[in-house]
């Protein structure tokens, strides 16, 4: 559970950002999955991962930062940030 202090804070998170913390790619696939085994992480798709909120065992993270952080350039809309802040 080295690495998964640093994850935490992110709550969602890439592949690509956790090879960054790691660095080996190999070695990162092999302890997300160890993460997802166990119950830590979730797989939201594709190279994509949730931090799982061990109070509520369930995503930490509302659908507006999921879908924020789907593709490089994701943005909410007007109307969803609205929504987002209770408007």
């Amino acid at each position: 559970m080295k690495y998964f202090s640093t994850l935490a804070p992110m709550g969602v998170f890439s592949l690509n950002e956790a090879v960054k913390l790691i660095g080996n790619e190999e070695n990162t696939k092999k302890y997300l999955s160890r993460l997802i085994k166990i119950g830590q992480i979730r797989r939201i798709k594709k190279n994509l991962y949730s931090i799982i909120d061990p109070i509520i065992k369930d995503d930490s993270m509302s659908r507006f930062v999921i879908a924020s952080h789907i593709t490089n350039d994701a943005f909410i809309s007007l109307h969803s940030a609205f929504e987002f802040y209770g408007f």
